[in-house]
């Protein structure tokens, strides 16, 4: 039994390693992958952002 595609992840890369997953959905359809970029960016941003701001609210 595989996991089932909604499960969430959580994967530990390094910043090189996530620029190169980047560089290589930079070359696929915007389309394709705007979603994906979106909420790598989001998450890398919540990770590193100042101790001392709130982070924004999620609306879902």
């Amino acid at each position: 039994m595989g996991i089932k595609k909604e499960t969430p992840l959580q994967l530990t890369l390094s910043a090189a390693e996530i620029n190169t997953i980047l560089d290589g959905l930079a070359s696929m359809p915007y389309k394709q992958v705007f979603h994906l970029i979106a909420r790598i960016h989001e998450q890398i941003n919540q990770q590193t952002q100042n101790p001392n701001q709130q982070a924004p609210h999620q609306t879902d």
